[in-house]
């Protein structure tokens, strides 16, 4: 009979590398075309067109799209400075819309705990569970852009 039992002093190797990989963040819609070898991003046109709706909420969408799934108490770790999060979403919404995309924020506990922070292709967010403010607005900007 074979002992399978270790020595003393002998440690068996633990595989740790699936805790420690990120997951994989979805691309949803957005080219980003980052390179990592350089320290400024190379951003799609399209995304920076995007970007230029965004007016002085530029920053925000960056972080929320670079970090799909953010926490609201974590994005004041990328340097945003309001603790208001939801005015963005206010102020930028009506205007991407219209372009295909909404900042679109997950409540998975309380409302008074942390969202998670998405930005969105609106066909994408409405197979989502976005608040029904939200889902109304995104139909609102919809209907006004088909009577044009």
């Amino acid at each position: 009979m074979k002992n399978n039992c270790k020595k003393a002093g002998e440690s068996a190797k633990i595989t740790t590398s699936f805790f420690l990989e990120p997951l994989a963040k979805q691309n949803y819609g957005i080219p980003m075309n980052k390179t990592n070898t350089s320290k400024t991003p190379n951003w799609s046109d399209e995304f920076k067109l995007l970007l230029s709706y965004c007016g002085k909420y530029r920053s925000w969408v960056i972080v929320i799209k670079t970090n799909d799934g953010i926490l609201t108490h974590e994005l004041s770790d990328h340097g945003l400075k309001s603790n208001n999060a939801h005015n963005m979403s206010q102020f930028v919404n009506p205007r991407i819309i219209p372009q295909g995309y909404v900042v679109a924020k997950i409540v998975h506990t309380l409302p008074s705990k942390s969202w998670s922070w998405h930005l969105w292709p609106v066909s994408f967010a409405l197979t989502q569970p976005i608040s029904k403010t939200l889902r109304a607005t995104i139909f609102s900007y919809m209907t006004a852009a088909n009577d044009d």
